[in-house]
């Protein structure tokens, strides 16, 4: 028998022999460990017999893909599980997660891949733009083959839009959507060269930019910390977007539940974000979270549940995303980032470069295991900044030096941030960030649009740009650090004319170089930061500058200067490192005579 109903057996007869008890400490059940899973992925269309290899199973353990429990589980020995992962489930990447008849907990983070045999689109970012500018977007999904194409449909609507394409890889793709769409909300359709094709409902938002309208994102649904543990309590708050507005608003509400958004979920409490002015975004007040078991929870956030804000859109106001809690472990100490590094440069030509980091985990830590990259751009339509790709978790020792990354090809400035995680999957506390601004061979803006690049600069240094139009009419415009009290330096000539910039840095900080589509334009834009009268840039190739007298300049910047993506973030599990497992005790109270 188990120990525990030995426990329990041994406690009854000496209860009812009235001896007295000796408290010795007895082995438990060695806690579970899973260390593969095999096949690690399926196709959904038809059920997939997996093997689980680990320690330490016994009885009938419950398996579980984040939260849909597997019916069909056969223990073979303490070392292997054999389960049926069904057909229907959706796509996705799921935490594998297993849980012994003692109540102890195995937890594998992305442990089995859910996919199906035809393109799948799962998410959009941005997945809302406005109606007077082109915007770039991300599709997320799999099966994206070599050709693949998408449309935009509004439904009710005879509207049809099909998208310039760009495929990353075959779960990433890259559009860029019209600017002049009517406003409203679009299905997306992905279409493989075979035909085959997945259409998301109601995927795409396009607004007017006076529209007033509260939103959220679940990758903006965080906790801190970001690994949530058994008994532990952890602080749940969400990232709200406003879109347009005419005033402020106060005291906006997040109502923050598990389960359901409906009032059948667990309620957690309600976030308050005091003011949140138009066009803005701001983190909602915490509430706490002490979760009772590990395992995997969907969280909630429901914007204005009751309604208190008028809003051009009501159906987007529901966020959620699935959080995976572990158990408990002795070290609960993050470690962090202290180096990051894309090869002492801040621009590149070249889309490829190489990210170099280093991390370190406090005595007596479990040493650092794991590396996590994000990249994030701005999306001028959607008014935010997105986060675009990220690497996934990767081995520390093996990633941390000389990573090869390949930027996303819109061109501009992309943040990029580096997490670590140490053998128990605590995840540093924030990121280490840095910027790079990618310049092509050419580019192009449409009507209205800004390309925005940064360059950090020394006061007395100068910053030279030159913008050689291809076609159309772009302008150039350099923003200093302290543009809210200093203009910028402007060049907007019209047609053809090259437009260039040099300027000694009054002060020291991150400059803003803009190139502004005053109509739809192709350009190439070279710049270069040099000591005082050293520039070689165009040096002797007769640059022409000026302002234009007849045309409008921009009051303000495209994105602030100041502007930067956020730290909170929803990441997946970290992986937890392999060990020996480790035994569970309890106090076993033996009998001693009474005299």
């Amino acid at each position: 028998m188990r120990s525990v109903r030995i426990i329990r057996w041994l406690s009854m007869l000496c209860l009812l022999a009235g001896l007295a008890w000796s408290g010795i400490a007895v082995a438990q059940s060695p806690a579970p460990a899973i260390t593969s899973v095999d096949p690690a992925s399926g196709l959904n269309t038809a059920a997939t017999n997996i093997v689980i290899k680990g320690s330490g199973f016994f009885g009938t353990p419950s398996v579980a893909l984040g939260t849909n429990v597997l019916a069909d589980v056969s223990l073979l020995d303490s070392t292997q599980i054999l389960a049926v992962v069904p057909p229907g489930l959706p796509p996705a990447t799921y935490d594998l997660i297993i849980t012994n008849p003692d109540s102890q907990v195995a937890i594998l983070p992305a442990g089995f891949a859910v996919r199906t045999p035809t393109p799948q689109v799962l998410s959009l970012r941005p997945d809302r733009g406005r109606s007077d500018l082109p915007n770039d977007i991300n599709l997320y999904g799999f099966n994206f083959a070599v050709g693949v194409s998408i449309r935009l449909a509004d439904s009710p609507n005879p509207e049809v839009t099909d998208l310039t394409t760009t495929r990353i890889n075959a779960t990433h793709l890259r559009a860029v959507v019209p600017a002049g769409l009517t406003p409203g909300v679009y299905d997306v359709t992905v279409r493989n060269i075979d035909d085959s094709s997945h259409t998301l409902p109601d995927a795409y938002t396009v607004f007017e930019v006076t529209n007033d309208d509260l939103y959220g994102y679940g990758y903006e649904l965080w906790t801190d910390p970001t690994t949530v543990r058994q008994g532990d309590t952890a602080r749940v708050a969400l990232t709200v977007h406003r879109q347009g507005g005419k005033k402020v608003l106060q005291n906006v509400k997040v109502r923050f539940t598990l389960g359901d958004a409906a009032p059948g979920g667990t309620a957690l409490g309600d976030g308050t974000i005091l003011l949140l002015s138009p066009r803005s975004s701001d983190n909602t007040s915490p509430v706490d979270w002490t979760p009772a078991a590990p395992g995997s929870y969907i969280l909630y956030g429901v914007i204005d549940p009751d309604n208190e804000v008028a809003e051009a859109l009501e159906t987007n106001n529901v966020v959620s995303r699935t959080v995976t809690v572990l158990g408990p472990a002795a070290d609960q100490i993050a470690p962090h980032v202290d180096q990051f590094d894309f090869g002492g440069n801040e621009n590149t030509t070249d889309p490829l470069i190489r990210l170099s980091t280093a991390a370190s985990d406090p005595a007596p830590g479990s040493g650092v295991a794991s590396l996590l990259f994000q990249e994030y751009e701005y999306s001028q339509g959607a008014g935010q900044w997105v986060p675009a790709q990220n690497s996934g978790w990767l081995a520390y020792e093996a990633n941390r030096t000389n990573y090869p990354w390949t930027l996303l090809p819109t061109a501009g400035v992309k943040y990029l941030q580096a997490w670590a995680s140490d053998g128990e999957g605590n995840v540093s506390i924030l990121p280490f960030k840095g910027f790079v601004s990618y310049i092509p061979p050419s580019d192009s803006v449409g009507l209205d649009q800004g390309r925005v690049y940064r360059f950090s600069v020394q006061s007395g240094q100068q910053i030279s740009a030159q913008v050689t139009p291809i076609s159309g009419d772009p302008d150039l415009y350099v923003w200093p650090p302290d543009a809210e009290t200093r203009p910028p330096k402007v060049s907007n000539l019209s047609g053809s004319a090259a437009e260039s910039v040099v300027w000694e840095a009054p002060v020291s900080g991150v400059y803003q170089v803009e190139v502004y589509g005053y109509s739809a334009a192709q350009y190439q834009l070279a710049v270069e930061v040099t000591a005082a009268n050293r520039r070689s840039l165009g040096a002797g190739s007769g640059w022409t500058a000026g302002v234009e007298e007849t045309k409008p300049e921009r009051s303000t910047p495209t994105l602030s200067v100041s502007s930067v993506p956020g730290a909170q973030l929803a990441l997946p599990t970290a992986p937890l490192a392999p060990s020996t497992p480790t035994e569970k005790t309890e106090k076993l109270y033996l009998p001693m005579t009474v005299r």
